[in-house]
C-alpha cells in the first residue's frame, strides 16, 4: 500500500468518526426540536386562549356598561365566558403539573385583562354593576372559588 493510500485510509478511519462526533448535535437536533417545538406551541396556544378569554370578558363588561346588551344577556354570557376561562386556566394548571414546566407569565396586555376579569368576577359576586375596583389577588381568589365550585358540582 502506498503512503498516500495509508494517509487517506487514516483520515477516513479517524476523520469520519471525528466528523460525525462534531456534527452529532446538528444531526440529532431534529428529534429534540420536534418535542420542544410541540411543547412551545402548546404553551403559546394556551396563552393565546387565556388572552382571548380575558379580552372577551373585558369587552363584555364594556358593552354592558355602555348599555349595548341587556342584564340578562350579560349575566348569561358572563357565566359562559367564566366557564371557558376557568377551563383554560385548568388546562394551564394541568400542563404545569404534568410537565413541571411553567407557562410564561402573561403579557402586560394580559395583566390588564386579568385585572378587568378580576373586577368583573368581584362585581358579579357582589351583585353590583358599577365599575368597582378589585385587586388581582382578590380576582385570583374569586377565579379559584369559581373553579372549585365547578369541580365540586361535577
Amino acid at each position: 500500500m502506498s503512503e498516500t493510500a495509508m494517509i487517506g485510509l487514516g483520515l477516513f478511519v479517524f476523520g469520519l468518526p471525528t466528523l460525525l462526533y462534531l456534527l452529532r448535535p446538528v444531526l440529532t437536533m431534529g428529534a429534540v426540536t420536534v418535542e420542544d417545538d410541540r411543547a412551545a406551541r402548546e404553551a403559546r396556544e394556551l396563552l393565546a386562549e387565556r388572552e382571548r378569554s380575558y379580552t372577551a370578558l373585558t369587552d363584555l363588561d364594556f358593552d354592558f356598561e355602555c348599555g349595548k346588551i341587556s342584564e340578562g344577556d350579560y349575566d348569561r354570557l358572563r357565566h359562559e365566558l367564566m366557564v371557558e376561562t376557568a377551563e383554560v386556566l385548568a388546562r394551564i394548571d394541568e400542563r404545569i403539573a404534568a410537565t413541571g414546566a411553567d407557562v410564561p407569565a402573561a403579557s402586560a396586555t394580559s395583566a390588564v385583562h386579568e385585572d378587568a376579569l378580576e373586577r368583573e368576577i368581584a362585581r358579579h359576586k357582589s351583585g353590583g354593576r358599577a365599575g368597582r375596583r378589585v385587586s388581582s389577588a382578590d380576582l385570583e381568589k374569586e377565579i379559584e372559588a369559581f373553579r372549585s365550585s365547578r369541580k365540586g358540582g361535577t
